[in-house]
């Protein structure tokens, strides 16, 4: 009979069997159930450890060891502890089920440099009452230290910029690997404190003061700041408001801010929101801006902009504030510049090699007098043309006694800091005088220091002038070139108020081509080379109306020929060589109802002095003064006119070429226009000059102007 207790001693276990039946798949899943409990209990026992021991403790290791890294005095000298808390609804299911640590640290600081200290500095640069960082501890396993909040209360901050050093930069090691670890920090708030920035190659020092606002103003603002100091011995004054939490990880999040804000004369408003703070790429304001003059701006914006009249301007600025390419847009502004209106858009890119700026302005109606800084003219020079009326002389601009073209050097100095792109369109330009300017357009572009301003085109009594514009500032001195065409000027409207011209059908046409090299206005035409042609048809002539439109040696010359008489001018040719600064007449005829008149000589430009002869013929006439030739002499602003001998023609021939030669229209050409039609016979012969092509001092065609050579 079978042992039964034998054989069931060698029996298999079920549950033997069972756990030989296991899969690889359950086996993992105990181990990694396991493993989860084993992390539970280290981090079980991490809280209970962190929330039970004193972290004051370690306050003296830690001062040691940042210290030592920062190789700057670091000290926390208030209390250091942890809280633990659990995410808000929002945030991930692991952030709301596991408690995470809130760090905190009281009394935190960080000494100032010893030179710092040494030019009077506080001892301190940064002094933060206290300091909280709400930690991921799951982004540790990624080498993330992701704070999802950092909140700085009662913040002082100072400081210190110098010409090569600055008192924020650590201490580097340049044979330490890159560190593995990132930071990422999703929210800021920061509570009231102060904060000083001090930059002594700018000349800047500011001092800003903020507060919490509570509740926050119009729901968003929950911070309100103020600034003072000084920039450039301009006094800075401002006051704004911002939003109290910055959130930082968020592309979309709009950061509400206003602020008002005034360097010296020049004041500024702005209210809207920046998008994604931490990169400042949108930026979206409505902006006013008020300033003495437009190039006030520069120091402030690096933008090159010209001296005008007092400005002011609303409009939207929207853009990317990006260090690697700033960009921004100043949309749909309107403004005033002195008593002109402006309006338009503006553009600025800032990338390599130089940044650039675009705009177009229009205005309705525009004083020539707001441009004055712009266009040479300064407030004072009223007077000076009422000096010149009475024919005293006057100094130029430089301060040059008894000299008349201004000597002022051109300032150049930021035509290569960036690249321009600008036109403007005015439908009424207003001068000192009575003749309005019509439809003004031009177009400038600055393009690495030469500036072009091609078209410069506006209406003007009834006709039109036509120029373009070359200023080359890569050559010491400047390389200009000029060109000017003027169409049917009709004399009527160029003196609306003389009642002798009011029902004159005459008119102006003429054209100029000139190159040079200079600094100021007085050196471009004291190296000049070109020409210049003008024609005048059907008019009056009389010491009078000369005397009235300012031209004080032309009616001193016209009243030595024709006393206070108003004659008939039938035809006028002015044909001048200008080569090196000296204007030589080629032809200039007067074709007047009592005689003809011939004037021929030279102006130099570049030693302002006269040298001409006027010479009358009128043999049928029983008039002496028309029988005998007038010298002009002397110089621009002393001419000598006498007859025979010649200061009193000197006088009336200067001023005539000098108010054709040096006006401001006085810029390349072609053929005279507007001679297709010569209602006087007597006076075709004459003006047939006239319609002839414009020269080069070479004898080719001036077609574009030409640079001088080197």
């Amino acid at each position: 009979m079978p042992d039964d207790s034998n054989h069931g001693a060698h029996a298999p276990n079920p549950a033997h069997r069972a756990a030989g039946r296991r899969s690889p798949l359950a086996r993992a899943g105990r181990a990694l159930a396991i493993f989860v409990a084993l992390i539970a209990l280290l981090l079980i026992a991490l809280v209970v450890f962190v929330s039970t021991v004193n972290l004051n403790r370690f306050t003296p290791w830690i001062n040691d060891r940042v210290s030592d890294a920062l190789d700057r005095r670091f000290e926390i000298g208030g209390d250091l502890g942890v809280d633990w808390r659990r995410g808000d609804e929002g945030e991930g299911f692991w952030a709301r089920v596991v408690p995470h640590p809130e760090l905190r640290a009281g009394d935190l600081r960080i000494a100032n440099t010893d030179w710092a200290i040494a030019e009077g500095r506080p001892a301190r640069m940064v002094d933060v009452k206290e300091l909280r960082l709400d930690l991921a501890p799951m982004a540790l396993f990624a080498h993330t230290l992701r704070l999802r909040s950092l909140v700085v209360r009662g913040p002082s901050v100072d400081l210190r910029r110098e010409q090569d050093r600055n008192n924020w930069t650590f201490k580097q090691d340049d044979d330490k690997q890159p560190s593995k670890w990132k930071v990422e920090v999703r929210s800021l708030e920061i509570d009231q404190g102060h904060f000083v920035y001090s930059d002594a190659p700018q000349k800047l020092d500011l001092a800003f003061d903020w507060q919490t606002v509570e509740p926050p103003r119009d729901g968003k603002y929950g911070l309100a700041f103020t600034l003072g100091g000084k920039f450039r011995d301009a006094p800075v004054k401002g006051e704004g408001e911002l939003g109290r939490v910055l959130t930082l990880n968020q592309p979309g999040v709009r950061f509400p801010a206003r602020a008002t804000a005034s360097v010296g004369k020049t004041r500024a408003e702005a209210e809207g929101i920046v998008e994604n703070p931490l990169a400042l790429s949108g930026i979206d304001f409505r902006l006013k801006v008020e300033a003495e003059s437009m190039a006030d701006l520069y120091a402030l914006t690096g933008i090159v902009l010209p001296a005008t009249s007092p400005f002011r301007t609303e409009g939207r600025l929207a853009g990317s504030l990006a260090p690697a390419e700033a960009t921004w847009r100043y949309e749909d502004f309107t403004g005033q510049v002195g008593q002109s209106d402006i309006a338009g858009r503006l553009a600025y890119v800032s990338h390599a090699p130089r940044p650039r700026f675009e705009g177009e302005f229009r205005s309705k109606q525009l004083r020539l007098v707001d441009l004055g800084p712009l266009i040479g003219v300064k407030p004072n020079q009223a007077a000076d043309k009422s000096a010149t009326a009475s024919g005293a002389p006057k100094h130029d601009q430089a301060g040059t006694p008894g000299k008349v073209l201004p000597r002022t050097k051109f300032d150049t100095s930021r035509w290569k800091t960036m690249d321009v792109d600008v036109k403007f369109t005015g439908a009424q330009v207003l001068n000192d005088a009575s003749i309005p300017l019509a439809d003004l357009k031009f177009h400038a572009v600055l393009d690495n220091g030469r500036l072009t301003i091609d078209p410069f085109d506006f209406g003007l009594a009834g006709g039109r002038v036509d120029a373009k514009v070359a200023l080359d500032s890569a050559q010491s001195p400047l390389d200009a070139g000029m060109d000017l065409r003027a169409t049917g000027l009709r004399l009527s409207r160029l003196f609306p108020e003389q009642e002798l011209l009011r029902k004159s059908v005459g008119e102006i046409n003429g054209a100029a081509a000139i190159t040079s090299r200079g600094d100021s206005v007085g050196e471009l035409l004291g190296n000049g080379d070109g020409e210049l042609k003008f024609v005048t048809r059907e008019g009056v002539l009389s010491k009078q109306l000369l005397e009235l439109a300012g031209l004080n040696l032309g009616s001193v010359v016209v009243g030595q020929l024709f006393g206070d008489k108003t004659v008939p001018l039938h035809c006028a040719l002015i044909d001048m060589n200008l080569n090196d600064g000296v204007a030589r007449v080629r032809r200039a005829e007067l074709a007047t109802e009592p005689a003809r008149i011939d004037i021929t000589g030279q102006a130099s430009f570049r030693d302002e002095t006269l040298d001409l002869r006027v010479k009358p013929d009128a043999t049928g006439l029983r008039i002496v003064s028309l029988r005998t030739p007038i010298d002009v002499k002397g110089t621009f602003a002393n001419p000598d006119v006498s007859l025979d001998k010649g200061p009193l023609l000197a006088r009336a021939a200067g001023a005539v070429a000098l108010g054709l030669v040096a006006a401001p229209a006085a810029i390349i050409p072609l053929i005279v226009p507007g001679l297709e039609h010569q209602p006087n016979a007597d006076c075709a012969q004459l003006l047939a000059a006239g319609s002839r092509p414009a020269t080069a001092p070479d004898g080719s065609k001036a077609a574009v102007p030409r640079q001088k050579p080197h």
